[in-house]
């Protein structure tokens, strides 16, 4: 997804507010949250389990999916027309280490260790290092719909019996700054225009 939206969203919005310094950090969810509740950033992507126990948070959602398995269109089980727990006993399953699992996939990840039992379970950091170990067919991933860009020939997607919604959008303090204050409302503005499901 971040290939795919936010090169064009932050051109657009670069182009309406030249003046505004955007840095984008790529880290666990727990540190950005910890930074966004100590002032040290004004707002972080993120997914709405992550931040909605958290009264201090309020939450934008930009697009929503489900948990699909992601694979290479090789894999015997892409042809499939849906997958299940038991489809992926015996495969390699990449997971999210710990620290960078939002809520639902952990909850997630802890059934397919449960119900998986034969699966060889490989942790990545981050979904740059999940995306090339798919494409290098080292295994298969059940992560939200939304990470998976359509146009992606390296990869496709099957539906996964699991139909939790998950959310993702921004996530800032409820009071933010001004200068946010500005930023959030363009981005209810234009929203539709960068995402969609």
């Amino acid at each position: 997804m971040n290939r795919v939206f936010f090169p064009r969203f932050f051109n657009a919005y670069h182009q309406d507010f030249p003046h505004i310094k955007i840095h984008l950090n790529y880290q666990d969810h727990n540190l950005l949250k910890q930074d966004l509740v100590k002032g040290k950033c004004d707002a972080i992507f993120t997914t709405q389990d992550d931040v909605d126990y958290d009264e201090r948070l309020a939450f934008w959602p930009l697009i929503a999916g489900n948990f699909q398995v992601i694979l290479t269109p090789e894999h015997p089980l892409a042809k499939k027309e849906q997958l299940d727990y038991q489809d992926l006993t015996g495969q390699t399953l990449l997971l999210f280490s710990p620290n960078w699992c939002p809520p639902l996939q952990a909850r997630l990840q802890k059934q397919l260790k449960e119900k998986c039992l034969q699966a060889e379970l490989i942790y990545v950091d981050n979904v740059a290092v999940a995306k090339t170990m798919l494409e290098s067919n080292f295994g298969l991933a059940v992560m939200p719909s939304f990470i998976h860009c359509p146009k992606d020939s390296h990869l496709t997607t099957v539906p996964f019996n699991d139909t939790t919604p998950v959310t993702y959008g921004l996530a800032t303090l409820k009071h933010p700054q001004i200068s946010l204050q500005d930023f959030t409302s363009w981005l209810n503005h234009h929203q539709k225009q960068f995402f969609h499901n």
